[in-house]
């Protein structure tokens, strides 16, 4: 039924003689026309449908990806962590540990304590902390052998590492 039929439907039965047999059986074909085709609910709502439900399955699927796909984590810029060192001159020679000491700190060390210890034959780097990757680096850095490092922790000293320069101070690579 068009917009025309219902019109024409309200038009009759308001203004033209609604006691007139015509009119009323054409009220009554009207009226069971109404009954006899009602209207579809299930497709009334179909478009609105439609696009709600791409809707929310777009937004799922965006969700979806961003949960299982591998992001780079953006975290913040790390901050360097500065190791702390003491040098110990166990060689006998003067100035040593101090000038060991300048050339940790160009390397970005933080020097803590210089000073001497008993003479050694070979120099040792002491890991305070547990930091074993942060000894060997330092290790690599002097040139010092890597079974030369050894680790003792020392709750008092506030330093990571601890470089002993022994009689071998010659083959260390201080450039």
């Amino acid at each position: 039924m068009g917009l025309d039929a219902n019109l024409m439907f309200f038009v009759r039965h308001w203004f033209v003689d609604p006691g007139s047999e015509r009119h009323r059986l054409e009220d009554k074909a009207m009226v069971k026309r109404r009954v006899a085709r009602p209207r579809s609910t299930a497709t009334s709502g179909i478009p609105f449908l439609g696009v709600s439900i791409i809707f929310f399955s777009l937004i799922l699927a965006v969700f979806l990806y961003s949960v299982f796909t591998r992001h780079p984590h953006r975290s913040s810029p790390t901050i360097p962590v500065v190791t702390r060192v003491q040098v110990l001159n166990g060689c006998g020679v003067d100035g040593l540990a101090a000038r060991v000491a300048k050339f940790l700190r160009r390397q970005g060390y933080d020097v803590v304590d210089i000073g001497n210890t008993p003479l050694l034959l070979e120099s040792l780097i002491v890991d305070r902390v547990g930091n074993r990757d942060a000894a060997q680096k330092l290790a690599k850095l002097l040139g010092v052998k890597r079974e030369n490092i050894i680790q003792q922790s020392c709750d008092y000293l506030e330093l990571d590492l601890t470089v002993i320069l022994g009689r071998d101070y010659k083959k260390l690579t201080l450039q």
